[in-house]
């Protein structure tokens, strides 16, 4: 660990992708902040990413594109040469991002344990966090152990426009006065992590049947995502507000902001619901969600990853080493309509209470 007679003057953060890892990171930011309030944060940033998280404040960002080639290397380390860091938090451990280390000069540079390094991610930082098999949020905040900088509760605070926050209102609207909202991000960024359509189609059904609440579906433009939200559209009685691939993230952001539910695999979108304080209910078969469930639902989680393990794999679940996956979509098949509308009734009914505590 390291410790300053002083706060250091500049920060600089490398974390490029992936949206919902980029969630993860703010509050170690807003540890950061609370402890040392004058120092200046540089968060290099992907520029697709930067719409959404420009919404932290108190941060200078750097967007970038993610480098393809040996020119845009060369290109970005001509860019950098004018900055320089007192602290580096090498927050990423990919060979894209490693090889942008050495551009960025910074005195010290603080990466990941060996367990989660990759792509000889030790070579390019001169000092390392502490191992864990943590959540990646608790495993962030690492980086602001490591430079002893006190504790603070997770927390986001992350602004939308209002432009932004209106549309979303616009969409939500329907005659009747104190519906619920029930969103559904129905595809995660890899395919092998996605349910099924009847899947989804069969929960949206039974949630109609039992509910006044709206039902929208949320999610990102590629054509496999928007044509497997038709297949759930095509499947319902009732039709739900789809609204995949039709937009922005901070739009996204603001819709979930809104709900009073979101239903997700692992997925970004599972995550910017939870720093908007927005229940989860996670569905997780592929990877351990110890590692990356919404972080304040993880109650609400359902976790078939051991099964997925034992059936699928043919391995002890008790066995299997830190990081394994089971890299099959028939993982995502071992869920039940049952256990999600369980969770459903759970959460709205938690809400009408804490409605009704509100207007005594």
């Amino acid at each position: 660990m390291l410790s300053f007679t002083t706060p250091p003057k500049k920060i600089a953060i490398l974390r490029l992708s992936a949206l919902g890892d980029c969630i993860l990171l703010v509050p170690t930011i807003r540890r950061i902040q609370a402890n040392w309030p004058e120092a200046e944060i540089t968060w290099i940033i992907e520029k697709q990413l930067h719409s959404l998280l420009k919404g932290v404040d108190g941060v200078n960002f750097y967007p970038i594109e993610k480098p393809k080639s040996w020119s845009d290397y060369k290109k970005l380390k001509s860019e950098l040469a004018h900055h320089s860091f007192d602290i580096l938090l090498a927050m990423q451990a990919s060979l894209r991002a490693n090889l942008i280390y050495p551009l960025i000069q910074a005195k010290i540079k603080i990466g990941f344990d060996k367990k989660r390094s990759r792509d000889f991610h030790g070579l390019f930082i001169t000092h390392r966090i502490e191992a864990g098999e943590d959540h990646l949020l608790e495993a962030f905040q690492r980086f602001a152990d490591f430079l002893q900088i006190p504790a603070t509760p997770p927390e986001w605070r992350i602004t939308l426009p209002n432009t932004d926050c209106e549309w979303a209102a616009d969409q939500l609207h329907t005659p009747t006065e104190n519906h619920k909202v029930i969103a559904i991000n129905p595809a995660a960024s890899k395919l092998e992590r996605t349910a099924y359509a009847e899947f989804y189609a069969e929960i949206i059904n039974k949630i109609n049947q039992t509910t006044t609440a709206l039902v929208i579906l949320t999610g990102g433009p590629a054509d496999w995502e928007v044509g497997l939200s038709n297949q759930i559209v095509e499947m319902c009685h009732t039709p739900p507000l789809n609204l995949v691939g039709k937009t922005s993230f901070r739009q996204i952001a603001a819709l979930l902001a809104k709900s009073d539910l979101l239903i997700a695999p692992d997925t970004g979108p599972a995550h910017i619901a939870n720093a908007f304080g927005t229940p989860v209910i996670g569905l997780y078969a592929v990877a351990p969600p110890k590692l990356s469930a919404p972080y304040l639902s993880q109650d609400l989680v359902i976790n078939k990853f051991p099964q997925a393990v034992k059936e699928i794999k043919g391995v002890d679940p008790d066995k299997i080493p830190w990081g394994f996956r089971v890299h099959d979509r028939k993982a995502m098949t071992l869920f039940n309509s049952t256990d999600v509308l369980t969770l459903i009734k759970r959460v709205l009914t938690e809400k009408d209470s804490e409605q009704e505590g509100h207007f005594k």
